[in-house]
């Protein structure tokens, strides 16, 4: 099941109560971003990692995005090592 909305989120990870004790914020702070529609970005890898261990899947509506483009890092392809820049002393 995808998950899209913030309310289906809370919903799943056990409401209000556990979510806001588990992410260490006030409930207060949680009603914020449930009328924001969005969790704060710092939050977007626990609650999506959550969302997976639980058996669901998160849309990039969850987070206030209309693609997962925004976070992935530009111009960084699989099996490419950073290069190094060696330091002139």
């Amino acid at each position: 099941m995808e998950v899209s909305t913030i309310a289906d989120a809370i919903d799943v990870l056990g409401g209000e109560i556990a979510l806001a004790a588990w992410l260490q914020i006030p409930r207060t702070e949680l009603r914020r971003m449930r009328e924001l529609q969005r969790f704060e970005r710092g939050f977007f890898a626990q609650i999506f990692l959550s969302l997976q261990s639980a058996g669901f899947s998160a849309t990039p509506a969850l987070f206030g995005l209309s693609s997962w483009e925004p976070l992935i890092m530009p111009r960084v392809s699989p099996g490419r090592k950073a290069s190094r820049r060696r330091r002139v002393a």
